[in-house]
């Protein structure tokens, strides 16, 4: 179970890939490139009749595969994983080590013991509950570079049917878990995908232990990426997995895959809407440092404003004008980017995207908090047009693309006039301490309410107003001869929604893409 839902192990899918593939093209057949792309949420009355999820697996011209689902009120099939097929011959001599070296792991001076007992505890305090069948890691070591521990399936678990068990392919991973033995606070990372797939022989030995070697290449606060190796007792290599990724995942996202699976199979309907922000005090801070703050934070802005914020935050904080301004192997707990309201939209969005890619640099990913001018909708009088509001698109696609990251929009409203005015609003806000960051509101509006000077602080919701659009009559609507831009064009949704437009009279259709390439899942 993963925070509560029934979730279907990422491993599952890999075995029965394999077996498929293995089918079709033979034992030479490896899997290549496998990404997650949506989890498998089982419904928890899934065991009533006519309740039952149907899974699938689809082979597409021995070239790819997708493993799919569908519950008794989808009108569609979920694609939950992808990836590619191929034959080719996989070298059983070469992969071998001394079975002595392997049954004492190789251990030197520099590893350290780690308990299955506790291993399993802290995967369970981090909203990851794996059942007595996936306790196969025991005898566990760990250096800095990886985990070494013996893999074995419980005596009452039978390995029949199947190329590799999948408790024994989730154990292979969940290993990894082990580096992270001491974090008192641990934070869930699942399998987001695996870059090669390779099955060295088709007979796993059940009657003694298997000896699993995991080498880490890459660990952050936000996913890992490792190789590891599956030996038998006399060291044959038994399968290898290559650029496995683990990655940090949320309550709230397994929570809407749960929803998304439950639904009836229809199309909803949402609109933006702005609403009163209800804070909590006792974990609110503000949006500022203080002056005796033990962080230290980069400020991104003008001359002047930077004066002015030296002023009042002190002058331990690093202030600059232009990017880059520090080196690639610094840390701040966040950086904040104040354009300045004549500023270029190019420039000002060149200048985000510097300062995201920096912050992904760092061991620890920073807040990034971009501060606007009147940039929303809902500050701009008559024909103003919200030239900076890239930077709003630009924030949303850094915390969809990189879970666990923040980078949030502030947007001080009408009439705020200086460097004096900035500060003071900012020091309005009160926001959720960093440690919070999956409470933190990513998107803030100071707005001034008619017939009161005061600020308004609002936060930003999606309001279901299914009902309403479902009465719209769309045969009725003409777009004209207005141009039309769609991002996200290339997709197969936006290519969809392209001909939409086409064909019903629009003047100019642009399709906005970062990578200009057609979905291959595209019919266009």
């Amino acid at each position: 179970m993963v925070y509560g839902e029934v979730v279907v192990p990422g491993m599952v899918f890999v075995e029965m890939a394999m077996e498929a593939a293995r089918a079709h093209l033979g034992p030479q057949a490896q899997l290549r490139s496998v990404h997650m792309l949506w989890p498998c949420v089982v419904p928890k009355d899934s065991d009533v009749d006519g309740k039952q999820v149907i899974l699938r697996l689809a082979i597409i011209g021995n070239k790819r595969f997708e493993l799919r689902s569908r519950g008794p009120d989808d009108d569609a099939w979920t694609v939950h994983c992808e990836g590619r097929v191929e034959a080719t011959a996989v070298e059983t001599t070469a992969q071998t080590v001394d079975s002595d070296r392997n049954q004492e792991h190789a251990s030197t001076e520099r590893d350290e013991g780690v308990n299955s007992a506790s291993l399993y505890a802290l995967v369970d305090r981090s909203g990851l509950h794996l059942g007595p069948m996936f306790h196969v890691c025991y005898d566990i070591r760990r250096d800095a570079d990886g985990v070494s521990c013996q893999l074995q399936l419980s005596p009452d678990v039978s390995g029949e049917g199947y190329i590799i068990h999948p408790c024994l392919l989730d154990g292979s991973i969940h290993a990894a878990c082990a580096m992270v033995a001491d974090d008192t606070t641990p934070t869930l990372k699942i399998f987001a995908g695996v870059g090669k797939v390779s099955i060295h022989t088709s007979d796993v030995p059940t009657d003694r232990p298997l000896v699993l070697h995991l080498q880490l290449t890459e660990n952050t606060d936000k996913e890992q990426v490792f190789t590891c190796r599956v030996f038998s007792h006399s060291g044959s290599l038994l399968w290898r997995l290559e650029d496995v990724v683990f990655r940090k995942v949320l309550p709230d996202q397994v929570q809407k895959a749960g929803a998304r699976k439950t639904a009836p199979g229809q199309i909803s309907f949402f609109e933006s809407k702005w609403v009163g922000h209800i804070g909590d005090a006792e974990s609110a801070q503000g949006f500022l440092p203080s002056r005796n703050s033990d962080e230290q934070w980069l400020f991104l802005a003008d001359a002047g404003l930077l004066d002015s914020l030296k002023a009042e935050v002190g002058e331990e904080h690093v202030c600059c004008t232009s990017l880059p301004c520090v080196s690639e192997d610094f840390q701040v707990a966040q950086m904040v980017y104040i354009p300045s309201p004549d500023d270029s939209p190019l420039d000002v969005v060149e200048n985000g995207i510097a300062l995201i890619q920096m912050a992904l640099r760092m061991n620890v990913s920073p807040v990034v908090w971009f501060v606007l001018h009147a940039m929303d909708a809902r500050s701009l009088k008559g024909e103003a047009i919200p030239w900076h509001a890239g930077l709003w698109g630009l924030a949303r696609c850094f915390r969809l693309e990189s879970p666990g990251s923040f980078a949030g929009c502030v947007d001080l409203g009408v009439n705020c006039k200086g460097s004096g005015d900035v500060i003071a609003r900012l020091r309005k806000l009160k926001l959720h301490r960093q440690s919070d960051v999956e409470l933190m509101e990513p998107e803030l509006l100071l707005h001034t309410e008619l017939q009161s000077p005061n600020l308004a602080l609002l936060v930003h919701r999606l309001e279901d107003t299914s009902g309403k659009f479902r009465k719209v009559d769309m045969s009725r609507y003409r777009p004209g001869d207005g141009s039309i831009a769609i991002s996200g064009g290339t997709s197969g949704l936006g290519l969809l929604v392209a001909t939409w437009f086409a064909e019903n009279g629009a003047g100019h259709v642009a399709l906005l893409s970062r990578t200009g390439n057609i979905s291959q899942d595209s019919e266009f």
